[in-house]
């Protein structure tokens, strides 16, 4: 069944609105379009993956490059003695530089490419991945490379980064779901929306305010993930394509990329594909994210369950059920009747299954904002 939303034009409440979005840096001929990171004086470095150079630019906008003659330089990330690890895609392999540039080290990724890199939370170990084999690879600092995880559910990982208890965090470039790694296995968190755009991929996320935050090239937006829920998925920023600065609501962006918070100007920063500008979002702590609240009861169930809650604003809303394999089994198109509260009564004989039983995931979603529960049927 297709999905059918009425456009909920406040995205998030009254109190939100401190959040604005400037361009930080842009210059047509030089072109950050990729990973970026900060060293401890606060210069932005960034990448031009679809060019061959690695910048540096200043708080006060001053470019320079930093290394060129890459062949697709991707990732990078600092180690603890500020040596800047750039990743070079197309050439399978990692180099390490000094803090001023001068080349120290080449490491060969012989299995694959690599692509995004980041420190370790521990150590200066680096953990990278490796496209190729859909793997989470560390780099020690001898240049012996272990792999973490390798296979599914990843799928073309890209995105890394760690919350605030150095739990590190993988984004499915292909697929734009999002795990965490546990216990030499993955875990599922959420999965980013796309609506069928051309570029329908999850390209970078960081974490801030405790939540995580991730870019969709062709949706032009900007996501907030509780890594703590499933499927708690709600757009913080971003509609059409296009360069608007101002409030982070009314803001729109050209294909978002790269993505990295700098704690000491509680700002993110944002790269941007087909545009190489850098786009600067402050205020970030105060930030108050839109919410759904419901439950779904009785649970377990047999004959019945009902789905009651609450939505961010009155609206359409739409309720899925998926089975343990993420197969779709239910959908329901609704509208809140009072105000924005939400009410659903299901027969578990409506599920699109055979002799349903077993454990099951109940999904609502807005037009911004999406929330998952776990539903045992027996």
């Amino acid at each position: 069944m297709k999905k059918t939303f009425i456009l909920i034009t406040l995205m998030v409440t009254c109190l939100c609105t401190a959040q604005t979005v400037s361009t930080f840096f842009s210059n047509p001929d030089v072109i950050i379009d990729d990973a970026m990171v900060q060293d401890s004086e606060g210069n932005l470095y960034g990448s031009n993956f679809a060019g061959n150079s690695v910048y540096k630019i200043t708080p006060d906008g001053t470019q320079t490059t930093f290394a060129t003659g890459f062949a697709n330089p991707n990732g990078l990330a600092f180690d603890s003695e500020e040596n800047l690890f750039i990743v070079e895609y197309s050439a399978q392999k990692i180099h390490k530089y000094s803090h001023d540039g001068t080349l120290l080290q080449s490491f060969d990724v012989t299995d694959g490419f690599p692509s995004n890199i980041i420190k370790s939370h521990d150590s200066d170990a680096m953990i990278f991945t490796n496209v190729s084999d859909h793997s989470i690879n560390k780099l020690e600092q001898d240049g012996t490379i272990t792999k973490l995880f390798a296979g599914e559910p990843l799928d073309v990982p890209v995105g890394l980064t760690y919350d605030n208890q150095g739990r590190l965090y993988i984004g499915n470039y292909l697929n734009r779901k999002i795990y965490r790694l546990k216990n030499n296995g993955v875990k599922y968190i959420a999965t980013i929306p796309d609506s069928g755009t051309v570029f329908p991929y999850l390209a970078f996320i960081t974490y801030a305010n405790k939540l995580l935050w991730a870019t969709n090239y062709g949706e032009q937006k900007i996501y907030t993930v509780r890594p703590n829920k499933i499927d708690d998925v709600a757009i913080f920023s971003g509609s059409t394509i296009g360069t608007d600065d101002g409030d982070f609501t009314e803001a729109t962006y050209t294909y978002p990329a790269g993505i990295i918070y700098d704690e000491n100007e509680d700002a993110l920063y944002v790269s941007q594909y087909f545009n190489g500008s850098v786009r600067k979002i402050s205020d970030i702590s105060d930030y108050k994210r839109p919410k759904i609240k419901f439950n779904v009861f009785p649970n377990p169930a047999h004959y019945i369950t009902f789905v009651k809650g609450k939505l961010p604003a009155p609206g359409d809303y739409n309720i899925s059920i998926f089975d343990s394999s993420g197969n779709l089994v239910y959908e329901a198109n609704e509208s809140t009747a009072y105000g924005n509260i939400m009410f659903k009564k299901i027969k578990i004989s409506d599920l699109n299954i055979t002799n349903p039983s077993g454990t099951f995931i109940v999904k609502v979603s807005t037009e911004t904002i999406s929330k998952s529960k776990l539903l045992i049927i027996y």
